[in-house]
């Protein structure tokens, strides 16, 4: 589900996004023939920018067995609920929910086309479980309901703070976003 002002919507598409659009690994040349005889070429003009982010910059999978360790250790229980801040396309909130029956997530971008993106090729593919995922429009610093019991802002998303007291309104909305005994997850090299 989307949620924002204007509108709720998630249509359907193939599991794969790659599959969805055609264009990992199916690139056409010049005039619509493959390069080299073999798999065709990815470009800047044919590639979809959503595709080649995720296979640049996450590991879903990766990130949430993290936190589930952590969690696990540092509370002695799982977590059930999850809010991923600058969720673009909201892989990691779809994992998250498609892990176990009682999974929530929740997802905030300020980037509309970005998110129906991720509804189309993410979200769409968990099916009837798709209300399981609550995908906002809107900003960071103003999303901090419901509690949740992991928050995280991934792949240096929090770094569009260029102001200590910018980031610092952010990681308040981030620990005010969280249950008492919650764990808020960033990163940072």
């Amino acid at each position: 589900m989307i949620a924002d002002s204007d509108s709720l919507q998630g249509p359907d598409t193939a599991r794969n996004p790659a599959e969805a659009n055609g264009t990992m690994g199916k690139t056409k040349g010049r005039k619509g023939k493959k390069k080299g005889g073999g798999k065709l070429r990815l470009t800047a003009k044919t590639a979809d920018r959503h595709i080649l982010y995720e296979a640049a910059v996450q590991c879903v999978e990766a990130d949430l067995d993290f936190f589930s360790r952590v969690f696990k250790r540092k509370r002695g229980r799982p977590f059930r609920t999850l809010k991923e801040d600058f969720c673009g396309t909201a892989a990691l909130a779809v994992e998250w929910v498609s892990r176990h029956p009682d999974n929530r997530a929740w997802g905030v971008d300020l980037d509309r086309p970005t998110l129906d993106w991720g509804i189309a090729h993410h979200v769409s593919r968990l099916g009837k479980h798709a209300d399981r995922v609550t995908l906002i429009e809107g900003d960071v610093m103003d999303v901090t309901k419901p509690k949740v019991e992991v928050v995280c802002g991934l792949n240096f998303s929090y770094q569009v703070f260029h102001d200590r007291d910018t980031l610092r309104r952010y990681f308040k909305a981030a620990h005010d976003s969280l249950t008492d005994d919650g764990i808020f997850f960033v990163d940072c090299f």
